[in-house]
This record gives structure tokens, sequence and C-alpha cells, in this order.
């Protein structure tokens, strides 16, 4: 406990610093942090890093301003219906984070990997891309007809998850606002500015839409 609350004093410290120096100071830190970290990685202010211990960094990766990863296992459940989406392109374990080589994602992106995600080399994600591997779903797989809550304070309601790792695949570019539910984004592939990836594209593809076809 006294370990985390050290930890947490020095990150909200050096969170905000800018400059070169602040990058240097990040780097030094989150490369003992990380499961594994290559050079050549910047991370700018305002980032918020949970589960480092499940963020694999390779080489000239670019964490731009005010993104958040979250990475981790999700333990007990206590009785929740969760719903696991198979993905066979994911080769990583659940509740990882891997991040290859010559990535950037740019200000304000959203990396959620209870499930699992793995993002190839020279990937870049565009201001505001939100990647959930687990989210809340709206109704019991089990009984069609009961709606449930996606509120994490209630406590004996019925609520719903669903696992679904994602990979994305070499060359590809998700653009402005854009939001992954599920599914491998095949390589050198464009996603247009705020779609919903929800399924399977085709390497070479140029997706877009509610869902991205």
């Amino acid at each position: 406990m006294l370990k985390r609350i050290l930890l947490s004093i020095a990150e909200s410290m050096m969170r905000n610093i800018s400059g070169g120096i602040g990058q240097r100071m990040r780097f030094v830190y989150y490369k003992r942090r990380f499961k594994k970290c290559g050079f050549n990685v910047k991370i700018g202010i305002g980032v918020v890093l949970e589960g480092c211990d499940f963020i694999e960094v390779g080489n000239n990766v670019w964490i731009d301003d005010y993104c958040i990863l979250i990475a981790g296992k999700t333990g007990d459940m206590k009785g929740r219906e969760v719903k696991i989406l198979k993905n066979r392109d994911f080769k990583g374990e659940e509740g990882f984070i891997y991040i290859g080589s010559s990535i950037h994602f740019a200000q304000n992106c959203l990396i959620h990997g209870f499930g699992g995600v793995l993002i190839s080399d020279y990937v870049g994600l565009s201001t505001g891309v939100k990647i959930y591997s687990m989210s809340n779903h709206y109704q019991s797989f089990k009984n069609k007809s009961l709606i449930t809550y996606s509120n994490p304070m209630v406590k004996k309601l019925p609520i719903v998850f669903i696992k679904s790792p994602i990979v994305i695949k070499e060359n590809v570019f998700v653009s402005i606002n854009s939001i992954i539910l599920f599914g491998t984004i095949g390589e050198n592939s464009f996603i247009a500015p705020m779609s919903l990836v929800s399924k399977r594209i085709p390497k070479n593809s140029i997706a877009k839409g509610n869902p991205a076809t």
C-alpha cells in the first residue's frame, strides 16, 4: 500500500512537467515500470498510465499529451455476466496492451486494455481515438429481456461486460474521434473520422461510418 501511494505521488508530480526535461523524467521513470520498454519513448504532459506492469512498448513511440492507457487483470467480477469475444489474431495475454515501434498516439486518446490490445508497428492514432477491449453491454446474453446497468457504483443490480481483444496491424491510420470496440484492422488501412469499428476490417481498406465498413 505504501509503495502504491509513493508511486502515485511521484507520477502526479511528473505528469505536468513540460518540455524536454519532463519527457526525459517520464521516460526514465516509466522505463522501469513498464513490462517492456524500448528506446526513444516520449510521454507527453498529462498522460495517465494505469497497470504499467501490463504494458509493453517498442522503440520510437510517442504517447502524446493527455492520453490515457489502462491495462491489467479484472480479477473477481463478483458474479457479473461476462462474454468473451474471440479474436484469432490476438496472440497476447488478456489485460495487456502491446505497443509496437514507430507509433504515435495523438492527444486525448484512450486505450482500455482489460480484454487485450495489440498495436503493431507504424500505427497512428489521431486525436480523440478511443479503443475499448472491455465495455459494458446493455442487455443480458442469458436473458434477452433483461436490460442491464453500466454504472460501476451499482453493486446488486445486473451488469454485463464484453471482453473483446483488439488487434491493429501494421501501417494503420485511425482518424480523429473514431472508436474501436472489437476485431482486427488489417494492415495498410485507413479508418475515417468519427467511425465506429465493431468488426474485422480487411487489409488495404478505407473504412468509415457506424459501423465502419
